[in-house]
């Protein structure tokens, strides 16, 4: 489904446009790359293009300070650069679903399954609008792999020992020990 989404960009060089790309997610961008090429981050801090002026430096939304971003902004039009590092975090967030499915011992085909349909499905597809929520999907997944890797293994092999399946196992066990 997300293929489909991209195919323009990926093929014929368009860019995913919305109200939330156009009004905030593009002047970010264009004011970003503006910076980086002439190395004054002051305007960064206030973005008087966004409304009546908006503090950048405290917004976690527009991505602004977002390292991955900022090669891309460098390399191509800010509304190319913005298609382009939305489609590399689908990319990267499917690689780090594939490594999270990896550490619950399933081998590399339900991974890549995993992968795919976590990076590619409605969800995913649904937030491409939302620049900061696509591309956290990488990073999110693997804070959840790193703290679930952490477990202590005794406690799923004792549950196996017990006749405990995957699933009783995740709602007996493993969901209780995720509470903050």
């Amino acid at each position: 489904m997300a293929l489909l989404l991209f195919a323009p960009f990926l093929v014929g060089g368009r860019v995913l446009w919305s109200q939330d790309i156009g009004r905030v997610y593009y002047p970010v961008a264009s004011l970003l790359r503006e910076a980086l090429g002439t190395g004054d981050f002051s305007r960064l801090l206030w973005c008087p293009e966004l409304g009546a002026g908006f503090p950048l430096a405290a917004d976690g939304v527009t991505t602004p300070f977002y390292p991955p971003h900022w090669p891309l902004l460098v390399l191509l039009h800010p509304a190319l650069a913005l298609t382009a590092a939305l489609f590399a975090a689908y990319v990267a967030s499917g690689l780090a679903m594939a490594a999270f499915v990896r550490t619950l011992g399933l081998g590399q085909a339900p991974a890549a399954v995993a992968g795919l349909v976590y990076a590619w499905s409605g969800f995913a597809v649904g937030h491409s609008v939302h620049v900061n929520v696509v591309a956290g999907l990488p990073s999110t997944t693997l804070f959840f792999r790193n703290y679930y890797v952490g477990l202590p293994d005794e406690l799923v092999k004792a549950a196996m020992l017990d006749g405990a399946g995957f699933w009783r196992i995740f709602w007996r066990i493993v969901l209780p020990l995720s509470t903050p």
